[in-house]
């Protein structure tokens, strides 16, 4: 018996933070090369704003790749998680993504990933971003979001995903919209680090159970509740229900993202 706990622990410890750098750093590709993601509104009518709103923290967009996110991508992410549609007068946000080495003169390290995220953008922070980039083994990179105009900042996602693939990065629909569903369960959570942390801890316990249905999903929130003593909105179980669901339709998250959050909670 002892023995047996003895390669667990090695297992633990030493083979399995091996693979997951290798995933993290491997598993998708890298970004090898800066790319800016502007959205369709903000092209076509406030292009000259969001330049100068990258230019404040040091990201020149005007050398990076560019592309342009409209608004029926972004359906294809975010209205499948949220059921909101978006037109194409709606889409704002823009994104840089850029290589780890080249980050904007503020940023916050969260998770391997350094993140700017503007005082425009009102919901979504730093961490909310992080979580949905690990939960898919994005690769380790710099992440810049600004708007033009006060926004959310939900339908970002889909700008930053557009990016990562001009990047160089490997991203189907599928897995954005597995990240969506996580980026909407932490955002759901608020400011506060205990329930972002149970936030994302019903999202993996639902994916490793399989629990896709709000019913089951409702279950698992009410027992991760119970051992964080917080409360959560009803919409997490909705939304870990979701990942779920995508995982079990080939969704690729990352297995590592998985197993730390599984193991905090174990233990």
């Amino acid at each position: 018996m002892r023995k047996e706990i003895t390669v667990v622990v090695v297992i633990a410890v030493i083979v399995l933070p091996a693979a997951g750098y290798y995933e993290v750093n491997y598993g998708r590709g890298s970004v090898e090369r800066p790319v800016v993601t502007y959205g369709e509104t903000t092209w076509r009518t406030e292009l000259p704003t969001a330049v100068e709103l990258f230019k404040e923290v040091g990201v020149d967009p005007t050398r990076f790749h560019r592309t342009i996110v409209t608004a029926e991508e972004t359906n294809r992410v975010a209205a499948e998680v949220t059921g909101r549609r978006y037109t194409p007068s709606q889409i704002y946000s823009c994104a840089t993504v850029t290589p780890y080495d080249e980050p904007p003169r503020r940023y916050q390290e969260v998770e391997g990933y350094r993140i700017y995220v503007g005082p425009e953008i009102t919901v979504c922070k730093p961490e909310t971003y992080a979580e949905a980039l690990a939960s898919i083994g994005a690769p380790p990179c710099c992440v810049t979001i600004r708007s033009p105009v006060r926004a959310t900042g939900e339908a970002a996602l889909a700008g930053v995903y557009k990016a990562m693939r001009e990047a160089g990065v490997e991203i189907t629909d599928r897995d954005a919209r597995f990240s969506q569903a996580v980026l909407e369960a932490v955002k759901g959570a608020g400011d506060d680090p205990r329930r972002r942390a149970a936030a994302v801890t019903v999202v993996v316990v639902c994916v490793f159970r399989g629990a896709d249905d709000p019913q089951k999903a409702r279950d698992v929130q009410d027992e991760v509740e119970n051992v964080y003593g917080v409360n959560l909105p009803p919409e997490t179980a909705v939304h870990a229900a979701q990942a779920a669901k995508l995982a079990e339709e080939g969704a690729e998250y990352s297995w590592w993202w998985l197993f730390k959050r599984l193991l905090a909670y174990w233990i």
